[in-house]
């Protein structure tokens, strides 16, 4: 009679795949690192028809792609870590962000703004003027890192700039980065709206030292 045979076992080598904190690693690979922001982009304010670069910094297991945004648009083909706009006018005004990706992650920058000071704006003295944001109230369906004003036709808009710095100041409102006529005190003031005062506000403050632009203010009108 034959012996029985002992039972044969098969060992099999699984590829060792683990999740690690900051990284995912697969056997025989170094860990990926997902991207960080190490530079975000700032605020730009340009003159009419000039030129707007937002640049960003990262760090992160390369390759790394970025991915451009201003509002609900993508800048689809430009993956670079820097966004130049050139000849820009008040259709680029708004606030920009960038996804910067690789194999382990994703991170979007913070909000920026860019403003456009029109071609026809008065050039005052050069500045040190230090504006105060208008007053808002917040505004549904509004993006949220921008105040914006709501108001019905008729009803009366109330804007006030406010400066630290060495006067005299002086003043210019406008809209949708064009000037507004005879919109040269400290306060714009609409008697009676219509929906075509629609648009984004800002107020350039300067004095003898300089100017500076402040925080858009986005207004809304709805007809009654």
């Amino acid at each position: 009679m034959t012996p029985p045979r002992p039972p044969f076992c098969l060992r099999v080598a699984w590829p060792l795949v683990a999740a690690l904190a900051g990284g995912v690693i697969a056997s025989g690979a170094e860990v990926a690192k997902p991207p960080v922001i190490t530079g975000h982009p700032i605020d730009q304010t340009v003159p009419y028809r000039g030129e707007a670069t937002f640049t960003v910094t990262a760090q992160g297991t390369p390759p790394l792609s970025y991915v451009w945004h201003r509002g609900g648009k993508t800048f689809r083909g430009w993956n670079r870590s820097t966004l130049t706009l050139g000849s820009v006018t008040e259709k680029e005004l708004g606030l920009y962000t960038v996804t910067v990706t690789n194999a382990a992650g994703s991170v979007t920058s913070a909000s920026v703004q860019l403003i456009v000071i029109a071609e026809k704006a008065a050039s005052p003295p050069p500045p040190k003027a230090a504006p105060v944001p208008p007053p808002a109230r917040p505004a549904g369906g509004a993006p949220s890192t921008l105040p914006a004003e709501r108001l019905r036709a008729g009803e009366r808009l109330r804007l006030d700039a406010a400066a630290d710095g060495e006067k005299p100041f002086r003043f210019q409102w406008f809209k949708d980065g064009r000037p507004i006529e005879g919109a040269a005190a400290q306060r714009l003031e609409i008697a009676a709206v219509t929906v075509a005062d629609s648009g984004l506000y800002v107020c350039l403050v300067s004095n003898a030292a300089g100017e500076r632009a402040s925080p858009p203010l986005l207004v809304e009108v709805r007809p009654r």
